[in-house]
């Protein structure tokens, strides 16, 4: 008997060597913390950096020769060139160009694309020249004109 009291004391003291010092014995179930060199490393919140937009931008409106209908745009004037009026829809900025084939006004974009409503300015009815959207940086068509996007 004395020998197994002097055994017990040893066998725990051999477990508490084998399984590190964070070893809990609770009725008669030992557990054993993970390693911390086995456990998973942390996550990190790995997002893609969104390229920016310019916080400026310069859009150039050009109309083609003709309407949609395929008629001039000024009838009985001695220029047949358009009235511009551009408005950008998410920010509200608006220009005018009178008599013009090109036609430019600097906004300043909430997002990486802008959406336009271009028409030429009659004094009885607008005609339209397009509406539509454009990517920053890119050339697009928006209804029978060409448009253009650069940096300030």
């Amino acid at each position: 008997m004395r020998f197994a009291s002097r055994l017990l004391p040893a066998l725990l003291c051999l477990s508490l060597l084998a399984f590190g010092s964070h070893v809990v014995a609770e009725d008669d179930v030992i557990y054993q913390p993970p390693d911390k060199k086995d456990a998973p490393p942390p996550t990190v919140d790995k997002k893609a950096p969104v390229p920016a937009f310019p916080s400026c931008i310069t859009v150039t409106v050009a109309p083609g020769p003709v309407r949609q209908d395929g008629n001039i745009w000024d009838l009985g004037k001695s220029t047949a060139a358009p009235d511009i009026k551009i408005r950008e829809l998410t920010t509200g900025a608006s220009t005018q160009c009178a008599q013009t084939w090109t036609c430019s006004i600097v906004i300043h974009p909430v997002g990486r694309q802008i959406s336009l409503k271009l028409s030429d300015d009659d004094l009885d009815a607008d005609d339209p020249i397009g509406e539509g959207s454009c990517t920053i940086g890119k050339a697009c068509t928006v209804g029978v004109a060409k448009v253009t996007t650069s940096k300030c």
